[in-house]
């Protein structure tokens, strides 16, 4: 889970092989969570002012 993870969230493809099914879920469960966070976005994303950098 933590390889496809990563993976993720650097915008790469990624293949995930677990051998025990609660592993298995537990992956899945945590990128679930992932995109759901990367969909989301950060709650200051539209704080950025340019005239300030």
């Amino acid at each position: 889970g933590s390889t496809c993870v990563a993976a993720l969230q650097s915008g790469r493809r990624y293949i995930g092989i677990e051998l025990l099914e609660q592993y298995h879920r537990a992956g899945q469960q945590r990128l679930a969570a992932v995109q759901r966070a990367m969909q989301q976005g950060a709650a200051n994303d539209d704080w950025f002012m340019p005239e300030a950098a």
